[in-house]
Formats: C-alpha cells, sequence, structure tokens
C-alpha cells in the first residue's frame, strides 16, 4: 500500500488533486508502518541462453582441469540448484542415500535439512529431479563419486565430498563456500557479458523463473523451493518473454532516436543540475519537483503538492493562518469576492499540509529510566 501510494504522490498527485480538490498522502506513516522486513527485491537472473553457455563452456573446461573430481562436484552442484532449485546450503548437506531413483517419474531428492520460516526449524521436501537432473546425479554418482575414496555403504555419507578427510579417516562434506566460489570463478570466465555476480541464490531465480515461464503451476513451484507463503514465491518468477520483447523495444526506439542525444553531459548541465536541488530549498522545506522542470504555481509554496514541509517550520505555519485569516476579514469587509475564494483555497492547503507535517513529526523518546534489582534477603537465601 506504501508503495502505491507512492506511486501516486510521484506521477498523479496534481491531476488528482485538479480532479477532486484533494491532496493525495500515504494513511500508512512513519509511525504505523507494519512489523517485519521489507519486501525481498526482485533478482533478474539470466537467461536461458546464457546459462546454457556457461554449463557448455564449464562442461568443456572438466576434459583439461587440473583435478577432475573436485571440478566435477562443483559443476555437478551448480547443475542442482539451476535444475531443481535447491539452495546451496541444502545441495551440501545432502546424503548419498538422499537420492531416491525410484520414487516418481523421474527420481526424487529427500532434501532433509530445508529451510524453515522464521526460526521453525529443517522442513522436509521431496524435490523431483527434472531438467535431467537425473541424469548429471547419475553421471556423478557412477563416474566422479568413487574418485574421493569413501565407502558408499557407510552411513550418512555425504554425496558432494571433500578433498579433507575426518579425524575418523571418513571424506568430509565439502563447504558452501567452494561451491559459491566455484560458480564465481566459472561464469567469470564462460559468462563475462554478465554485469553482475552469479551467486547461487541466482541459479535458484533462474529455476524458478524458468519453470514459471515453461507453463509450471505457481503452487508446484512453491513445492519444489521449499517456499512456506506463495507470496515469497512470486518474488522468484521473471518472465523472460516479457524482458526479451521490452529489450527489443528499447533498442528500437534507441535506434529511431537523433545520435546527437548520445552525447556527455557538458560543464553548464552538471552545474545545471547542481544548482537544481539548491533551488530547491524554499522557506517552509523543500520543493520535490522533478529536474529541469519550471515552478508551476509561480512559487505559491502552500497551494503546491509538490512541498514537503520541515517540521521545524510548523510555527511558521501557524502564523501565516493568522495572516490569512486577518486578510479574509478584510476581504469580507470590503466585499472582495474573488479575493475571498482564493485565502480560503490557501487555508485549506495549509491546515491540510500543518496536519500531514504534525501526524508525521517524530515523537521525543521516553525516559524509562534505569530498572532496579532487588535484593534478596539472606534468610530467603538460605
Amino acid at each position: 500500500m506504501k508503495t502505491f501510494y507512492l506511486f501516486l504522490e510521484l506521477r498523479h498527485k496534481i491531476e488528482i488533486h485538479q480532479m477532486t480538490g484533494r491532496i493525495v498522502e500515504c494513511p500508512i506513516d512513519e509511525k504505523n508502518l507494519p512489523r517485519g522486513r521489507q519486501q525481498a527485491k526482485l533478482r533478474i537472473p539470466p537467461t536461458s541462453d546464457q546459462v546454457g553457455r556457461l554449463f557448455a563452456g564449464w562442461r568443456e573446461e572438466l576434459a583439461t582441469c587440473r583435478k577432475f573430481a573436485p571440478a566435477a562436484r562443483n559443476f555437478t552442484a551448480c547443475r542442482l540448484m539451476a535444475d531443481v532449485g535447491l539452495r546451496v546450503n541444502e545441495t551440501c548437506k545432502l546424503d548419498l542415500p538422499d537420492i531416491k531413483w525410484d520414487l516418481g517419474r523421474f527420481g526424487k531428492l529427500h532434501v532433509r535439512l530445508g529451510k524453515g520460516a522464521r526460526g521453525s526449524g529443517p522442513r522436509e521436501r521431496m524435490a523431483p529431479l527434472i531438467n535431467n537432473a537425473g541424469g548429471t546425479l547419475r553421471w556423478f554418482v557412477e563416474d566422479v563419486w568413487g574418485q574421493f575414496g569413501d565407502d558408499h555403504t557407510r552411513p550418512g555419507v555425504p554425496l558432494l565430498l571433500s578433498e579433507r578427510k575426518n579425524t575418523d579417516g571418513s571424506t568430509a562434506r565439502v563447504g558452501d563456500e567452494t561451491i559459491r566460489a566455484a560458480l564465481a570463478r566459472a561464469a567469470q570466465t564462460h559468462l563475462p557479458d554478465w554485469p553482475d555476480v552469479v551467486t547461487p541464490h541466482v541459479l535458484r531465480h533462474f529455476c524458478s523463473s524458468r519453470l514459471y515461464t515453461s507453463g509450471m503451476d505457481l503452487i508446484a513451484i512453491q513445492q519444489l523451493l521449499g517456499h512456506a507463503w506463495i507470496a515469497t514465491t512470486m518474488n522468484y518468477v521473471f518472465n523472460e518473454d516479457v524482458v526479451r520483447h521490452y529489450q527489443g523495444f528499447l533498442d528500437r526506439r534507441r535506434q529511431a532516436r537523433p545520435t546527437d542525444e548520445y552525447r556527455s553531459v557538458t560543464e553548464p548541465e552538471g552545474l545545471g543540475f547542481e544548482e537544481h536541488f539548491d533551488q530547491r530549498k524554499v522557506e517552509l522545506g523543500g520543493c520535490a519537483r522533478p529536474y529541469s522542470t519550471p515552478c508551476q504555481h509561480e512559487h505559491a509554496c502552500l497551494r503546491c503538492p509538490m512541498i514537503n514541509i520541515n517540521p521545524r517550520m510548523s510555527p511558521r505555519l501557524d502564523e501565516i493562518e493568522v495572516d490569512l485569516l486577518a486578510r479574509r476579514a478584510r476581504a469580507e469587509a470590503e466585499g472582495w469576492l474573488g479575493e475571498i475564494e482564493g485565502i480560503d483555497l490557501t487555508l485549506s492547503f495549509l491546515r491540510q499540509k500543518r496536519d500531514q507535517t504534525r501526524r508525521l513529526a517524530r515523537v521525543a523518546p521516553v525516559d524509562l529510566g534505569i530498572p532496579g534489582i532487588a535484593v534478596r534477603s539472606a534468610a530467603r537465601r538460605g
């Protein structure tokens, strides 16, 4: 709701006031914000072609790498995150028996230590081996896993093994930092055109977005990712087709625009940009009008919806109100009906802005004092 009202204030505040005579303001002020974290930011993952080039180059690199088994392990872990949408911690904590080859059409992964919501503890789920994740796992288990030198019959043997050994001689479990570093190096080598860092969570977003674009139901994606709330899953899906069409629209629009518009900013333009913010400082506060736009109300700030009143100027609003009332009394005595109408409009804006300023003003902190510590008697202690 706060974002919606912010959009109205930035884009349509003046139009709404002209049509209805009312000033748009958000009913949720700084003291009545809902508790909890802010909404998660939508991550835009790489496209299917870019991820395909990443893993194709990484797969070819396995034939010439110095240590094949660790490189193949890192490749397999990242493929699982991109194909099934696992978290990096869930991937590293998988055991070899967690692969259920005989369940479902493609086989399933038993994610025993799935992330719980707000400290509720691990949440188990079964993740189907879609997008040929089963083929990747079969290749890793049959051709790579045995090179780490561990016993597949040992209880709790990890799926993704490390090169280090435990104190009892068994092979340790790989850490998530190893997977993160390997993915970052591979993305830097095989996906140099991607401007951001490719993290395991970006692959998780890529998986959900690809499944949603291909037609999978949002509830099924929620169950696959292990989300407690469907609203969380909605932050993970991103439609590639929309981005592709919009990017094409931008490219066509840039080609139609004159090439003279694509130039560096001159020094006078830079100074004008800096002076714009200095000119927005007025007596009652700050003007929020956009850059390179003139004052639409001829510096009648009380009537302007773009003015942000400084709470320290609240006494000044009272002085202006007294002056306006005196002018209105004079106008009534002289019969200046047009002047009375203008003063009444200014008074309505003044009172609305004053009420808004007082409502948004911060309340002084309350001194609760230092809590005292009661001293128990010796008889009670005994």
